[in-house]
């Protein structure tokens, strides 16, 4: 059967988005793919129209492979050239629109087996194993098979050491003893071969047709040939060896006076390592205390020494290709990236280093606050760090049962450019290195301490395993941000997409508004001829103009193309608070400090006054078609005003103290204030009547909006707390409770579904605006996050935080669930 590009969109679409917790016994998680597929008659209709993208002669390949892929039922596949089409320079709001239609979330299978001990991808992430925990050398583990997507595809029982083949096709095992070596299928979990183990010894490693094991007492390696079963054993003598990932060669210091490589097919020594002179007085290593690592294709050597030196050796020649000494102390962990572009070293400070592999240059300090030291001052497993194969983040399991994210700040293929003239924030914005406490995004979830994290080699999923018996699955689309924006000197006051969303402009204390891609978050362009702080941006509705205000007075009209500045329009005596175009995006409404309004003629400049309130304008906003507009004051009143002629048609009046904002309903029939008195009202627009009082707990409340539809509103109060109420009765429908500080801003997703807020207590949150529900967390900003906004097409979300940066999200995550 053939399958449209349309309907291939939306079936990948339903496949890529994880879904919510799942038990796997009651719900498996092909039924939500199967279900995102039966949607398509539904929604296809709606989807015509914005479809087009895959109709594209740019993206005729994607749409074929697509369809390719998920005949194969190769999801992975499917997922990575979907995730190319998102991010393909020419992809617009339709491929994130995709994303939107399936609001799903990370989700988890329970194994029913009781605690979980480590978990691993295969070398193409298209499978997992999980081992339940066990005691070692008490009794053996068992290992569980998951395809993608967490569906179960076998047990293997008796298992200790299991090895993947590089080609993911077969599975090599050991139990604890006398146990043989078994090699299982590793999509079915049927026993293909076993051999006899000598003894003593422990498996190493797993090629395509061979497996390796070491002995002990003395030590020796021994390659046995799955098809054969002849055996090859050699002696390379010595104290300690560390084996490559691919088994093919070993690290050695036979003499302990130097580091060997040596073959494990004929036990010579190929090379030595150059290790530099010590750093220690005397000259003395311990080389019992040191560390090594390898990279995952085994072509580079992490050596870390007890003098405190930290390289990078070739494992071809030996020489020396990094130095990354310089931390404090010595080195107590080391790992690689899967890409082996960086080294990842924690030194006795708990400082977590992240060096460039190939010039030894620190790139990243992380504090992890919850690395588990055990009494040796070593990491006690080596899956508590890891970082992902693009090497843009770092992750770190925490004692607490959550594991944290650092996105790291260079991509190792992208060069980091400073413009010419930058100021020192800007300059400091483009290093390299940065020193990071909190994380970027926390995952929580599961119900107990996490034993064992991993990447996925196609660099989209993190799975978790846990003492709660649990693995569960995260996608990065639902977990970091697309892109922090840096490089404001001071704080974000505002942050707002442009209707077509293809860009972000936020608004800053220094006197800046900045203009960046939405998809990237790569900066276009800097705004700066205000000549005080830039309080708030507006786009035109056919996103061709961008209006800022400021506290100078003025309010500057930019070309949405070249970025220069068309007018400058001038006529406030104080601070301008708020901008906005009018729906047919022929004029400009302000509001001002000095206690008016203002409408201006885009084409001509020309103004109207709205004089009528006593003190400052807080707010000022257009009715949904365009002729009339509500202005709220700090006098306590709102005015409704004729946008043609400017008259004043009606004063609401009925608060004690100052109001935050007033907005119209989409009908325009009903206004909504948020006031300073602990109230929110709603009122007739025609007669001016206060038809319900809002009132909660009695803190200030800070700002109101309503729903899409009309029917709900959404108040946000000074405590943190927010409650949806019905309009048509004015009662409470739910409360939202979660942040800890004053919300800033609130505001429904475009299809009603979602509430959006954002705090001084550094976050924002997402809600089910039914249920009330916390839906997720965006977690990283260092100070209070002083807006939030979704996109035109509700599929991302950008915060602006007084951290001086700015942060876009995908909408539909499940951060913090």
């Amino acid at each position: 059967m053939r399958i449209s590009p349309a309907f291939t969109l939306v079936l990948v679409a339903g496949i890529i988005q994880t879904g919510a917790a799942i038990d796997t016994h009651s719900k498996s998680v092909h039924s939500q793919k199967v279900n995102a597929a039966a949607m398509q008659d539904a929604t296809l209709a709606r989807l015509q129209g914005a479809a087009k993208l895959a109709n594209r002669s740019a993206y005729a390949w994607e749409a074929t492979a697509l369809q390719m892929a998920l005949t194969a039922h190769d999801y992975p596949t499917a997922h990575q050239i979907a995730d190319s089409l998102n991010r393909s320079p020419e992809a617009g709001w339709e491929a994130r629109y995709f994303q939107a239609l399936f609001p799903m979330g990370p989700y988890s299978v329970d194994p029913k087996l009781g605690p979980l001990g480590t978990v691993q991808f295969s070398p193409d992430g298209k499978l997992m194993v999980s081992l339940t925990e066990g005691i070692r050398n008490s009794h053996a583990q068992v290992a569980q098979i998951w395809g993608f997507g967490g569906d179960h595809k076998a047990t293997l029982e008796g298992v200790w050491n299991i090895h993947f083949t590089p080609d993911s096709r077969q599975l090599v095992t050991t139990g604890l003893g006398a146990d043989k070596v078994k090699v299982w299928d590793a999509s079915t979990g049927k026993l293909i071969r076993e051999y006899p183990k000598p003894q003593p010894s422990e498996l190493m490693a797993a090629a395509n047709g061979r497996f390796l094991v070491q002995g002990f007492q003395p030590t020796w390696f021994e390659w046995t040939d799955m098809a054969t079963g002849k055996s090859t054993r050699i002696t390379p003598g010595g104290t300690f060896f560390f084996v490559s990932p691919n088994g093919s060669y070993l690290v050695a210091s036979p003499t302990h006076e130097g580091l060997s490589i040596i073959s494990s097919e004929t036990g010579k020594e190929t090379c030595r390592l150059a290790l530099p002179p010590s750093k220690r007085r005397g000259g003395y290593v311990d080389y019992d205390q040191i560390k090594v690592a390898f990279s995952s294709d085994s072509s580079k050597i992490g050596v870390a020494m007890n003098d405190g030196g930290c390289y990078v050796f070739s494992a071809k020649t030996g020489l020396l290709i990094a130095d990354c000494s310089g931390g404090w102390g010595s080195v107590r962990y080391l790992k690689f990236s899967d890409d082996g572009t960086r080294l990842a070293a924690i030194w006795d400070g708990r400082d977590l280093c992240i060096y460039s592999s190939d010039q030894g240059r620190k790139l990243a300090t992380i504090y992890p606050p919850g690395l588990k030291i055990n009494f040796y001052g070593n990491l006690e497993s080596p899956t508590d760090v890891s970082i992902s194969r693009d090497s843009l983040r770092v992750m770190a399991l925490n004692r607490d049962g959550t594991v944290g994210l650092w996105q790291l700040p260079v991509a190792p293929n992208r060069a980091h450019l400073v413009p010419a003239g930058a100021s020192y924030y800007e300059q400091m914005a483009g290093q390299p290195e940065s020193e990071q406490t909190e994380p970027d995004c926390i995952l929580r979830g599961h119900g107990g301490p996490i034993t064992g994290a991993a990447f996925s080699p196609l660099g989209w999923h993190i799975v978790t395993s846990s003492e709660d018996g649990t693995l569960r699955f995260w996608d990065f689309h639902d977990l970091d941000p697309v892109k922090q924006l840096r490089g404001h000197e001071y704080a974000v006051k505002q942050a707002v997409f442009s209707p077509n969303g293809k860009f972000a402009c936020t608004s800053s204390e220094d006197g800046t508004a900045r203009i960046w891609t939405a998809g990237y978050g790569d900066q276009v362009a800097v705004l700066a001829k205000h000549k005080f702080q830039v309080s708030a941006s507006s786009f035109s509705p056919d996103s061709s103009l961008l209006a800022t205000a400021s506290q100078d007075g003025t309010a500057i009209l930019w070309s949405a193309k070249t970025w220069q500045p068309i007018r400058t329009l001038s006529g406030h005596r104080f601070g301008i608070n708020s901008v906005q175009f009018s729906p047919d995006g022929k004029h400009l409404l302000t509001g001002s400090q000095d206690g008016t309004a203002m409408i201006w003629n885009v084409a001509s400049g020309n103004s109207m006054v709205l004089a009528g309130h006593k003190f400052a304008v807080v707010t000022a906003s257009y009715s949904a078609d365009g002729k009339w507009v509500v202005t709220a004051s700090a006098d306590g009143t709102a005015c409704v005003w004729d946008a043609a002629t400017g008259k004043r048609v009606q004063t609401l009046a009925g608060h004690r103290l100052a109001l935050n904002s007033a907005s119209f309903s989409p009908n325009g029939k009903w206004i909504v204030t948020a006031s300073e008195d602990g109230t929110a009202r709603i009122w007739n627009t025609s007669t001016g009547k206060a038809v319900h009082v809002l009132k909660d707990q009695g803190w200030a409340v800070k700002c109101a909006a309503f729903s899409p539809t009309g029917w709900q509103v959404v108040t946000a109060c000074a405590d943190g707390s927010a409650a949806v109420w019905k309009v048509s009765t004015g009662e409470k429908f739910v409360s939202l409770s979660g942040h800890t500080d004053a919300i800033t801003s609130v505001s429904f997703s475009p299809d009603g579904n979602r509430i959006l807020t954002s705090s001084e207590d550094k976050t924002a949150r997402l809600w089910d605006s039914v249920t009330g529900r916390q839906v997720a967390c965006l977690t990283g900003h260092l100070r209070g996050v002083s807006s939030s906004e979704f996109s035109h097409d509700g599929s991302l979300i950008v915060t602006a935080s007084k951290d001086c940066s700015a942060r876009i999200w995908y909408s539909y995550s499940r951060l913090n669930y």
